[in-house]
């Protein structure tokens, strides 16, 4: 009999738990999830990414750049923004960073990188992350995040040519040197006949 109410007060704690315990079901994705970009110092690129919702909940969606590293057993760690010298996570802005997503529903978002006139030339690299909550149903709201890898490359600067010369002034230097050689040849002929009279 004791087992009997046991089992019946239990069944009756997981109806009443059941409600709580169910996971909204989300579905992210992020198109593309690759950037890869080259450029000098000094320079603003501009890209647009694509976030989709095709799971039957709401989303919160915050985003945030992160730098990151590939261990040797090929497990991926993700390092706060600016801890890697090779790091351009601090140059990327995300626009908007954060945002609601119904579901069915896609928007676009913004990427800003300014590199910074003084950036060393090589290799750098980034991870912009989309952290995303479920706002609608019952349940307990599921987390999770998606993101895209950003491949920089900095160049080394440009050569600076706003003291370039126009090509017109070396036709005018030109024709200033054919006039000075015609004009000291004629001086020449004129002496010479003057001393043949």
């Amino acid at each position: 009999m004791a087992r009997l109410i046991a089992f019946i007060m239990l069944s009756l704690c997981l109806l009443f738990l059941y409600p709580m315990i169910v996971e909204a079901k989300t579905a992210i994705g992020v198109t593309p999830g690759k950037l890869e970009f080259s450029t000098p110092p000094g320079e603003s690129i501009t890209a647009t990414i694509t976030l989709s919702n095709a799971g039957d909940e709401s989303s919160k969606v915050r985003s945030y750049t992160m730098h990151y590293i590939k261990k040797p057993n090929g497990d991926v760690e993700f390092l706060p923004a600016g801890q890697s010298k090779w790091s351009c996570a601090k140059w990327i802005k995300v626009n908007p960073d954060e945002f609601g997503l119904k579901e069915g529903e896609s928007k676009k978002i913004s990427l800003r990188i300014q590199v910074p006139k003084n950036a060393n030339p090589g290799h750098y690299r980034a991870v912009v992350l989309f952290e995303t909550t479920a706002t609608k149903g019952k349940g307990v709201a599921v987390s999770g995040r998606v993101g895209t890898i950003v491949f920089l490359k900095v160049t080394s600067p440009q050569p600076d040519d706003s003291f370039k010369l126009s090509p017109w002034i070396y036709v005018l230097a030109g024709t200033l040197l054919t006039t000075i050689i015609v004009f000291v040849l004629a001086k020449k002929l004129v002496a010479k006949r003057r001393k043949e009279e």
